[in-house]
């Protein structure tokens, strides 16, 4: 009887609305739902793992440590000297521009490209069924296709180097700026909109003139956002023959030459953390 007790007010506890008295005055809180939240997710954690084939998996904890020793010990790599080690990272500035620009011209052709399709698919803009609903399904189609993928298709078209890089963002940029711009359009105010189209001026005028100037500060934020992603894309991409500072890695990881390894990996924390400060620097001038 009395564990019966305990575990009813241990449940009471967890998932039982807190009162409290106030002026004579008795408020009820809302039970919270993070408890049951974080055992839902243990459930499914658990529901899962019976799936995951565990039989021949063991945790090399020894070889991680090893591996980083390798990776910050230009003794035991190719580089033999700190003075070697900090060379090859000097080199890594040409891939490390190819890099950025492969990201810049992807993610602004994919920005320009998605403008146009982002008007056609707002359902706002278009008001026609069938002109804005086939556009949605081809950019939500689009997203579905990994960017590894895109670049892969485009290795065979474009061979290696870093035009299929640029083609495979270009087709993530695309998708991910369109379905984000189109949802952003159609929560506008749509007064001004309707009251030049009542006017005599066309759709475009209307747009140019009602839209944009709403949309222009929350397309900058989508662009910068989606540039920061493709940064990291780009280090992917070079293990398919994209080129950039990902195909740097490729080939130490391939020839097992871990101090460059770790070379590569100190640019591309400074490359993002360099990156994610000045874009969150352009953000707040945009707020």
């Amino acid at each position: 009887m009395n564990s019966k007790v305990e575990s009813r007010s241990l449940l009471q506890k967890i998932f039982g609305k807190k009162s409290y008295i106030v002026n004579g005055k008795t408020i009820v809180k809302p039970r919270s739902k993070t408890p049951l939240i974080v055992l839902i997710c243990l459930a499914v954690f658990i529901f899962f793992w019976q799936f995951i084939p565990t039989k021949n998996l063991t945790l090399k904890f020894d070889q991680l440590t090893v591996l980083i020793k390798k990776m910050f010990d230009p003794s035991s790599g190719k580089s033999q000297t700190w003075d070697g080690w900090f060379s090859y990272m000097w080199e890594l500035r040409r891939s490390v521009g190819e890099t950025l620009k492969m990201v810049l011209i992807g993610t602004l052709a994919g920005a320009v490209i998605a403008l146009p399709f982002s008007i056609i698919a707002a359902q706002n803009v278009s008001r026609k069924v069938w002109l804005y609903q086939p556009v949605r399904l081809f950019v939500n189609f689009i997203r579905t296709i990994p960017t590894v993928v895109l670049a892969v298709v485009a290795m065979f078209f474009c061979g290696l180097g870093a035009l299929p890089g640029i083609v495979s963002i270009t087709i993530f940029s695309f998708g991910l700026l369109t379905k984000m711009l189109y949802e952003i359009i159609e929560t506008v105010d749509m007064g001004p909109f309707e009251a030049l189209e009542a006017n005599g001026a066309n759709k475009l005028q209307a747009f140019k003139m009602a839209i944009v100037p709403q949309l222009l500060p929350v397309f900058l934020g989508y662009f910068i956002y989606t540039f920061e992603i493709n940064v990291r894309a780009s280090v992917i991409l070079g293990y398919v023959g994209a080129g950039g500072i990902g195909a740097e890695l490729d080939n130490a990881m391939s020839n097992m030459y871990y101090d460059h390894v770790g070379a590569v990996v100190v640019v591309l924390f400074f490359l993002v953390l360099i990156i994610q400060g000045l874009t969150s620097y352009i953000r707040g001038k945009l707020a």
